[in-house]
């Protein structure tokens, strides 16, 4: 890894340490994400996108890559 990481690098890492600190947090107290339920789906899903966006990459299947960009943005923009 280098001095000047890259963009996803950085965002990865973020993300890497904010699921840890709300894993901590749920772990001590759940009840209080009760009430943000919904936004909590919403980002698990946004992330269910990214990492199956992923998979098709791998798999060379850009029609279903090309499809999963527009839910994206239609999640995004919503």
């Amino acid at each position: 890894m280098s001095d000047d990481p890259s963009d996803a690098e950085t965002i990865l890492n973020a993300l890497d340490f904010d699921t840890n600190w709300l894993l901590e947090e749920s772990n001590k107290n759940p009840l209080q994400f009760f009430a943000q339920a919904e936004r909590l789906y919403s980002i698990m899903n946004r992330m269910q996108l990214v990492t199956s966006r992923f998979a098709r990459v791998c798999n060379d299947n850009k029609d279903e890559f090309e499809r999963d960009l527009d839910v994206l943005r239609e999640v995004l923009e919503s």
